[in-house]
């Protein structure tokens, strides 16, 4: 056997193996075992170098596959194991000041406000960030740094899923660029106007 011919039999045996194990029944995976080596041109190279006893058996003999089977075969795809996608990596903006002096520290504008929930938190994050400390380019680091900073609020497991939610659901921020997320004008009426809700 070439050198080239056993290259060729050592990377598509795995994915062959990983077909013919697939089936339940045994008569089936011998016979796709057959077909898949004719088809990927190895059947020859494997005998020669294994001895296996597929060698001894005619193709009028080969056991026969039914139109289902066949139709299975050709769909059958070996396994891929699917890596775990990894979460966004938010780092922790150091240098964001939200005690700056002559201006109304985001302590002070949250208590006035008095957010409820997540999503009206970030709409009076992003107001704050951009409306009183002028924050160019801001970005969903800025955000969860807020949350992480302030006392009593839970920090969100994943904050491009809740600035997404936001934005699509209220309409009081626009995140369609990461690097440079918006207060809109629906967000900067319902910060200046609809907060804090009056009780009922």
């Amino acid at each position: 056997m070439s050198q080239d011919s056993l290259n060729k039999l050592l990377t598509s045996m795995k994915s062959i193996s990983e077909v013919v194990n697939s089936f339940n029944s045994e008569d089936i995976q011998k016979s796709a075992f057959r077909v898949l080596l004719g088809e990927a041109g190895i059947k020859q190279d494997f005998i020669e170098l294994t001895g296996h006893p597929l060698a001894s058996v005619s193709q009028d003999n080969t056991e026969s596959i039914t139109v289902a089977d066949e139709e299975t075969l050709a769909t059958k795809k070996p396994k891929r194991h699917r890596s775990n996608a990894s979460k966004p990596n938010i780092k922790f903006v150091d240098d964001l000041d939200l005690y700056p002096s002559n201006k109304l520290s985001f302590v002070d504008f949250a208590e006035q406000k008095k957010p409820k929930d997540m999503q009206e938190r970030v709409a009076v994050i992003v107001f704050y960030l951009k409306e009183i400390l002028n924050i160019e380019n801001l970005q969903p680091a800025h955000i969860a740094t807020v949350f992480r900073l302030k006392e009593g609020w839970k920090e969100p497991t994943n904050i491009l899923s809740i600035l997404t939610n936001t934005s699509t659901r209220k309409k009081t921020i626009n995140c369609s660029d990461l690097n440079d997320i918006q207060i809109t004008p629906v967000g900067r009426n319902f910060v200046n106007l609809g907060l804090p809700k009056q009780s009922k």
